[in-house]
């Protein structure tokens, strides 16, 4: 286990962060609001380290860093950047992924196809597009640190405020919770004659997570994942974050690369999720 430096107890886990997932899935949302607002973070671009460390035997791919670049104006217009390292020869990078207030986008550098899709609705309480990991980072789609806090009280045991610490010239609020992953497993139970009896139902947890977040504007700045007995370990640090920043139109408009085809496998839809932590 790893242990952070500035308190004992580690940091969370997500039970199946999937890395090819984490920089190739399309999963397309929308979101974000003028900064004017309680708890958002209006138009921004940031800049960002993920790093997923697998210490489990037999894991594909023992340590996997993904650079994320993302730049978000309004609630239809956004994109994503994304170059990997450490996976395999096939990185992933190159890829990225836009919606240009019409559609959303996706290109894939490996098979140099892209596809379309229909923008995914998001609650009406979002006010950003969460970004396609398990490690929920940048806006928090909550209006305060206790909203956050009771959404991961949702499903985690414990929640607690545990100070504050600086990020990137801001005093973050640190906000600990546990466990991060949960598992259920049933074992036969034999009799003397090696018969199965019946079953017995085991459950497991474990982990512990840590988020340091910009309350003024309710924007996560970094996010750590211990899994413990898990065994493995995510860290998203934002390393750069420009905040009410205006955009040139072409940052939103989908090209193709050189020699792209288009992928219709998907019939037209997108996979979806909320970005937020397993």
């Amino acid at each position: 286990m790893r242990f952070l430096a500035d308190r004992q107890p580690g940091r969370p886990s997500v039970a199946g962060v999937l890395v090819t997932a984490l920089v190739l899935a399309a999963l397309m949302l929308t979101g974000c609001n003028s900064s004017d607002d309680e708890g958002v973070p209006g138009s921004f671009y940031l800049e960002a380290t993920i790093t997923v460390i697998d210490d489990r035997d037999g894991a594909a791919h023992s340590e996997v860093t993904t650079q994320v670049r993302w730049w978000s104006e309004s609630r239809d217009r956004w994109r994503w950047e994304i170059d990997q390292s450490g996976a395999d020869d096939s990185s992933g990078d190159g890829a990225f992924s836009l919606s240009d207030g019409e559609a959303v986008w996706f290109y894939s550098p490996q098979t140099n196809s892209y596809q379309r899709s229909e923008p995914f609705p998001l609650p009406e309480t979002f006010v950003a597009t969460p970004f396609p990991a398990s490690v929920l980072f940048g806006p928090a789609n909550q209006a305060t640190l206790d909203d956050l806090a009771a959404e991961f009280l949702s499903r985690a045991d414990d929640v607690v405020l545990a100070g504050t610490d600086e990020v990137l010239g801001v005093e973050a609020a640190l906000l600990d919770y546990r466990p991060t992953w949960r598992s259920s497993s049933s074992t036969a139970t034999l009799d003397a004659s090696g018969s199965q009896t019946g079953t017995v139902d085991e459950d497991d947890s474990g982990g512990v997570g840590r988020m340091w977040v910009d309350e003024d504007r309710m924007f996560i700045l970094r996010h750590e994942i211990d899994g413990d007995s898990n065994m493995q370990y995510v860290l998203v640090e934002v390393t750069r974050v420009d905040f009410d920043t205006a955009f040139d139109d072409d940052r939103f408009e989908f090209a193709p690369p050189d020699g792209a085809t288009e992928d219709q496998s998907s019939g037209g839809t997108n996979s979806s999720g909320s970005g937020s932590s397993s």
